[in-house]
């Protein structure tokens, strides 16, 4: 009788639908598409998601602008939600880490922000890699978490709370290189609560 409860545990997990245990992102739906710019180049195909369902469920919404409402709650980690990116150019190892680097720096929470940092560390050893044309990551937030995904490679995990925060600020803040894919996913969040 011991052996059912982790039989039908493994069962579940095999089966997708424990999609909140620790270690195994949330499940998102693909909801916008765009391409983001730097220096007047197309530089990353994006793919934004959300768990529908959860955005659903949140209170508060309003009558009017309910697209950057929904963005708020995406923005501050309120929804799981994704980013599935496809490189449009090359990019190096140590030009992609400094890029990286500095959007931690610009978006970490507080104050002391360390590149030495164990998790920032492992974070930018993680990421911070050569990038082909058309080679594919993604990002997955849910309960102060992200994922992060090369290719088909297996996700890697991180649960510092500042570095959590930080890269899902700087992948949902609206800048001139990312306007246009925004204001896709804005617009798009805003039909699904209708």
């Amino acid at each position: 009788m011991r052996l059912l409860p982790v039989v039908l545990h493994c069962a579940v997990a095999v089966h997708g639908m424990a999609m909140d245990r620790k270690g195994v992102p949330p499940a998102t739906t693909p909801v916008a598409k765009g391409t983001i710019t730097m220096r007047e180049e197309s530089y990353l195909e994006v793919e934004y998601g959300v768990d529908i369902q959860a955005l659903r469920k949140l209170k508060g919404a309003p009558s009017q602008d309910r697209g950057s409402w929904a963005l708020a709650q995406v923005a501050e980690g309120r929804v799981a939600s994704s980013i599935r990116v496809k490189a449009l150019v090359d990019t190096s190892a140590s030009r992609r880490r400094s890029i990286l680097e500095g959007l931690l720096k610009q978006w970490w929470p507080t104050p002391d922000f360390r590149s030495d940092d164990p998790e920032v560390q492992a974070f930018l050893d993680f990421s911070g890699r050569i990038l082909n044309m058309q080679d594919a990551f993604e990002y997955r937030f849910s309960k102060g978490r992200v994922w992060v995904r090369y290719k088909e490679e297996g996700w890697r995990e991180f649960t510092t709370p500042r570095l959590c925060l930080a890269v899902l600020r700087f992948n949902y803040q609206v800048v001139a290189a990312n306007r246009e894919p925004m204001s896709a996913y804005e617009s798009a969040l805003g039909e699904l609560l209708k």
